[in-house]
C-alpha cells in the first residue's frame, strides 16, 4: 500500500436511484486517488428453499444477486465495468456485513448514501443504521445526501474541539485539502461565558491554523462566540454561510466539557448537514497504519522531542 493514499474505497449501495448518487460520489473519490472502488451490495440471509418444482440453495440466491448486481452497475458505467471497479455481494446483517467486508479488504473509506426515507427493505441507510456504520467502523466513512460534491471539493469547513484525539481529525483534513488543492474553514464555538481569546478552544483553533499554514493550506479562522443555542445549529449555521464542500467531523469524544457533546453534536450534523460528511473515527491502529509515519515527520518538535502546539 502507498503510503498517503485512499486505496481501497468500500460503496454499498442499494439497486436505486440511492445507489448510483453513492457511485457517483465515489467516482469524484476515484479520480483523485486512482482507488479501486469496491462496490456492494448486502442482501438478506435466505435458507434453502426446496419444493417440487424449485430448489435454490443460498449459493444460487448470492449467484443471482450478484448478477443483478453487475447489471445495475454496468448500466451505470454505460455498459461495461471499468477496471477500478470490483463487485461483491455479501448475505446477511446489513452493518455487520460492510464492517466484516471493509476489514476483508482493508478499505481506507467507506461512501454511503444517507436519507430520512425508506424505500423497500435495504434501499437506504436508516439514521440508526448510519450511526451504527459509522460508531463501528475502523475508517473514515463519507455520509452524503443528495447534495453530493458535484464539482470536486475546493472548501473544508472543520469544527474545532479540544481533545487530543483532534489531531487524527486535523490530519485527515491536511491530507484531503492537499490532494483537492481546497481550502480550509476553521469554526470554533464558544458557548461559555469567558473572555474568549483566554479559552482553550480558541488557543486550540489558532494552533490549527497555525498548523494549516505551515502545511501551506489557505486557510480561515472564524470564532463565533455564542452563549445561548444549541452548538450543532450555531455551527451548522456559520457552515452554510461559508457554503463548504465537504465537512471534516470527529465522531467520537469531541470535547471533554459537556458530556455526551459528541454522540449529540456528531449525530445532528450527520443527519442534518446537506453537505457531504467526512467522519473520522479515532480507533487505535487504523489510521496510523496508513499514514503515520509520513506525518510523523511533519510534526513540530521542540529540542526534547515533544510535539509542539499539543494541548
Amino acid at each position: 500500500m502507498r503510503k498517503n493514499n485512499i486505496e481501497i474505497i468500500l460503496v454499498p449501495i442499494a439497486l436505486t436511484r440511492e445507489g448510483e448518487i453513492a457511485m457517483e460520489q465515489a467516482v469524484k473519490f476515484q479520480k483523485v486517488f486512482g482507488s479501486r472502488l469496491i462496490i456492494m451490495n448486502v442482501i438478506p440471509r435466505t435458507r434453502e428453499r426446496t419444493g417440487i418444482f424449485r430448489k435454490e440453495s443460498p449459493a444460487m440466491v448470492l449467484e443471482r444477486a450478484h448478477g443483478r448486481l453487475e447489471e445495475f452497475v454496468k448500466n451505470y458505467f454505460g455498459g461495461d465495468l471499468p477496471d477500478f471497479v470490483r463487485l461483491h455481494v455479501r448475505c446477511g446483517a446489513l452493518i455487520p456485513s460492510i464492517i466484516e467486508a471493509s476489514k476483508e479488504f482493508s478499505s481506507q473509506l467507506i461512501i454511503i448514501k444517507k436519507s430520512k426515507r425508506i424505500i423497500g427493505k435495504f434501499a437506504a441507510f436508516r439514521r440508526h443504521n448510519a450511526e451504527k456504520l459509522i460508531g463501528q467502523s475502523f475508517c473514515p466513512v463519507l455520509t452524503i445526501s443528495e447534495d453530493f460534491t458535484h464539482e470536486g471539493i475546493s472548501n473544508i469547513v472543520m469544527p474545532v474541539d479540544i481533545t487530543k484525539k483532534s489531531e487524527d481529525k486535523v490530519r485527515w483534513a491536511i491530507f484531503l485539502a492537499k490532494r483537492f488543492n481546497a481550502r480550509i474553514t476553521i469554526i470554533s464555538v464558544l458557548d461559555i461565558n469567558i473572555e474568549a481569546r483566554t479559552s482553550l478552544a480558541y488557543r486550540k483553533a489558532v494552533a490549527i491554523e497555525d498548523q494549516l499554514l505551515a502545511e501551506n493550506i489557505d486557510c480561515e479562522l472564524l470564532l463565533i462566540t455564542e452563549t445561548s443555542g444549541v452548538l450543532w445549529e450555531v455551527f451548522l449555521k456559520q457552515a452554510e454561510r461559508v457554503n463548504p464542500d465537504l465537512i471534516v467531523i470527529m465522531t467520537h469524544e469531541e470535547t471533554i466539557l459537556f458530556g455526551d457533546y459528541i454522540g449529540h453534536f456528531a449525530r445532528e450534523v450527520i443527519h442534518r448537514a446537506v453537505q457531504p460528511v467526512f467522519n473520522v473515527v479515532p480507533r487505535v491502529g487504523t489510521l496510523f497504519e496508513v499514514f503515520g509515519e509520513e506525518w510523523e515527520k511533519t510534526e513540530e518538535k521542540d529540542e526534547e522531542g515533544n510535539v509542539k502546539n499539543e494541548q
